[in-house]
């Protein structure tokens, strides 16, 4: 399969990825997981694959560019509320996370190389509530023609 030089395509089988597995990441239904960052989630723990910038630069050989990949992944665990999460788990969760996409390091071909580079656990809002979430940074490359 070819490199890609597009966000959505890569977005989707970091999705398709984690779609496969679902079960192994403690979701309730593959529908857990999304496209995008939502507004509100129907139930937690959930997934969001947010596809965050592109930048292409030429090389100096063949009419080829470089294409940097910068994608967010958020699992959100619930409401802050909510004593029964605890932080063991929400770090297990994102380890797994990481791990499943880890198994697929050029996601079918698309990419040279993706790896998530970072793992922030925090707050977010959502529905003007504060969610326990964790954000995971995933850097990838491709080459591709001009």
């Amino acid at each position: 399969m070819a490199h890609t030089d597009t966000l959505t395509t890569p977005t989707q089988a970091i999705i398709d990825l984690l779609k496969q597995k679902w079960k192994t990441l403690g979701l309730s239904t593959p529908d857990d997981i999304y496209y995008g960052d939502e507004a509100r989630y129907l139930r937690y723990p959930a997934i969001a694959v947010e596809p965050t910038s592109l930048g292409a630069e030429p090389t100096s050989t063949q009419m080829r560019m470089t294409n940097t990949f910068i994608f967010y992944v958020f699992v959100y665990e619930g409401s802050l509320k909510n004593q029964e999460v605890k932080r063991k788990d929400r770090d297990e969760r994102a380890e797994a996370v990481r791990d499943r996409i880890h198994t697929d390091r050029t996601l079918g071909g698309l990419l040279a190389h993706v790896n998530v580079t970072n793992i922030e656990p925090g707050i977010s809002i959502v529905a003007q509530d504060h969610v326990l979430a964790t954000r995971l940074t995933l850097e990838g490359i491709s080459k591709t023609e001009l």
